[in-house]
């Protein structure tokens, strides 16, 4: 399997931004008719930017609602995707298992019992994050090992 070297959301922020280099060249009222959606799949992240009238921009992950900013929001959008190690979080306690796409939700969460937290990479690895670890006098998140 070959792997391209090119992040596609670094593809997707440099064509995005390209596109609207090229719309400072237009008129007002042609800027307003100017659309364009742009689509990514990461991993089973699939990532949806679009443009339409002058400066709306609507973006969504997946299935998620919809997001309108400015051109210049959306390149910080694209900044905060490109910073993230780990497209997701599971955390399994015996049989349960919850996901979320924000590790502060799952760090939030004291199980009764042992259980863990990984983190999901964009290409599917899952790496150990955290370890519930259950004590007489306190409870709490260990980071794992190396982490």
């Amino acid at each position: 399997m070959s792997v391209s070297k090119h992040n596609p959301l670094q593809l997707m922020r440099r064509r995005f931004q390209n596109l609207m280099n090229m719309e400072t060249s237009l008129s007002p009222e042609d800027r307003k008719k100017s659309q364009f959606q742009l689509l990514c799949t990461v991993g089973k992240q699939v990532y949806i930017v679009s443009k339409g009238g002058a400066n709306t921009i609507v973006w969504k992950v997946n299935d998620g609602e919809p997001n309108y900013c400015t051109p210049i929001e959306m390149l910080d959008q694209f900044d905060k995707w490109l910073s993230q190690k780990h497209i997701g979080f599971i955390l399994t306690s015996g049989s349960k298992v919850k996901k979320s796409r924000d590790i502060g939700t799952l760090l939030s969460m004291k199980p009764t019992h042992s259980a863990t937290i990984v983190g999901v990479t964009p290409e599917h690895k899952k790496e150990l994050l955290y370890r519930w670890r259950v004590g007489l006098n306190k409870s709490g998140w260990e980071k794992a090992k190396g982490k």
